[in-house]
């Protein structure tokens, strides 16, 4: 990767990980192909329940989208909770706004017990809306949260801040990371992380 275009959590990370090449066959209980958080996460859980793992990144751990993020823990999606449960069934959408809304607790879970080198910081963030239209549909959104027994006064709380027009206080977190996450995270899976860049033809 040229260091030109280094990610900051790369550039400034303590942690470092060095895989070599991939060569040869190998069978394992589960290969994961990415080395992103979505990989990474997977083959983390499935080493933690005493999987065999080899994880396959084509570039360097996190070189995506997870490593080239703003550093903020959301919950949720962009799409409402309801629209979910219409293109997913009740059922399955239910459970997805569910496990999405409890995400960010997970995130900072894995930090604490993997001791990942991230400079955690729990704050709040604001779904901001500079149109009728966006004000509209973050009303609809914390709607719909409260008719899902979230905790609108629970989330002001934790966000510290008021209530304006045209800003919800649906709380994520953000990690002040000045480390790379994604590293950290591959450096606890160990030699079961590997690339497949370089690798012989």
């Amino acid at each position: 990767m040229n260091s030109a275009l280094a990610p900051l959590w790369r550039a400034s990370s303590q942690e470092v990980f060095e895989a070599a090449p991939f060569e040869g066959d190998r069978t394992v209980d589960l290969a994961i192909v990415g080395g992103g958080y979505t990989g990474l996460s997977a083959a983390l859980e499935a080493s933690g329940q005493g999987a065999s793992v080899t994880l396959l990144e084509s570039e360097t751990v996190g070189h995506g989208g997870s490593g080239r993020n703003v550093g903020l823990v959301n919950a949720g999606l962009w799409l409402l909770p309801d629209e979910l449960c219409r293109t997913l069934g009740d059922a399955a959408g239910e459970h997805l706004n569910t496990v999405l809304a409890a995400a960010p607790d997970l995130v900072f879970s894995l930090i604490t017990e993997h001791a990942i080198a991230c400079e955690p910081v729990r704050q709040g963030t604001l779904h901001l809306a500079h149109a009728k239209a966006g004000v509209d549909q973050l009303r609809d959104r914390l709607g719909q949260i409260q008719a899902r027994r979230a905790s609108a006064t629970a989330g002001r709380r934790r966000c510290r801040g008021s209530h304006r027009n045209g800003s919800l206080p649906w709380c994520a977190f953000r990690p002040a990371c000045r480390d790379d996450p994604a590293v950290g995270l591959c450096a606890r899976l160990g030699a079961g992380c590997e690339s497949r860049r370089r690798a012989a033809a």
